[in-house]
């Protein structure tokens, strides 16, 4: 959506939350909580400090203003009831306390359109891990998540302290850098551990270069764009699973990023 231009209504989101979910079903079908702080509008709640980025988002934007996001809420509660493949995934969550806070929203919202009559069902739940804190604590995330999303991007962000909307920073920005990849394994493995359902999105989901170094620390599902899904899949069939752990395991002794897309694009050349 553009500057000044209102966020859909319920009506309106109920009608595209379902009309999606058919489209796709059974497959699960999987919609993110708004994100004003990443420059997404929802009723008039935005980011707010001197640096955004490490203010109020996702969902401590929703908790904080829970009425910026109810619309949002309302329509995929009243969507779920006739697709049971729609999930919600809740962005910058660091804290278990965030999960049962959406919850006890999507509950409340919930019991007050079936006493109007309106059909419900409560979506599956899951957590985006974009700050190393969530990464740490997936265990005990999990009590609170039905399954997780990694988002590279921001990770990369928070774990190399560069801000992803300054010039000046960029260069230092990398999603795979042996630093995040270390996160992206211990999240894996956690997840693994709790048996819950882990994927990566960002844009190092759908780079060749770093696909063999996700395969390599446990990563099976991949969030990618429409146009690059024939290509991903193509690459995934080439790839050898035992190769690409030891690709992970070399990168992660490497001293930066740079060496690591290095050694993953001489991998790839290999292929």
């Amino acid at each position: 959506m553009g500057a000044g231009t209102p966020p859909p209504s319920e009506e309106e989101l109920t009608v595209a939350f379902t009309a999606v979910a058919r489209l796709f079903g059974p497959e699960a079908v999987t919609v993110r909580l708004p994100d004003p702080g990443g420059g997404e509008a929802v009723d008039g709640a935005s980011g707010s400090g001197p640096n955004p980025a490490l203010g109020r988002r996702g969902v401590r934007a929703a908790l904080a203003r829970p009425e910026s996001v109810r619309p949002f809420v309302r329509a995929l509660l009243r969507a779920a009831a006739g697709a049971p493949n729609l999930r919600l995934l809740v962005p910058m969550v660091g804290m278990a306390a965030e999960l049962r806070g959406v919850r006890a929203e999507l509950a409340g919202q919930a019991a007050l359109l079936a006493a109007q009559g309106v059909a419900v069902r409560p979506p599956v739940l899951g957590a985006m891990l974009e700050v190393p804190a969530a990464v740490l604590s997936v265990a005990r995330l999990a009590a609170a998540a039905d399954f997780f999303s990694l988002g590279t991007n921001d990770l990369g962000q928070y774990t190399l302290a560069a801000d992803r909307g300054a010039a000046a920073t960029a260069y230092l920005l990398d999603g795979m850098h042996p630093a995040v990849l270390r996160l992206v394994a211990t999240a894996v493995a956690a997840a693994g551990r709790a048996r819950r359902e882990i994927g990566v999105c960002g844009e190092a989901a759908g780079e060749p270069w770093a696909i063999p170094l996700l395969i390599g620390v446990g990563v099976r599902s991949l969030s990618v764009a429409p146009p690059r899904v024939a290509s991903v899949r193509a690459l995934l069939a080439r790839i050898d699973p035992k190769a690409a752990q030891a690709l992970a395991r070399a990168a992660l002794r490497l001293e930066d990023g740079g060496a690591v897309r290095r050694r993953a694009e001489a991998f790839l050349a290999r292929l």
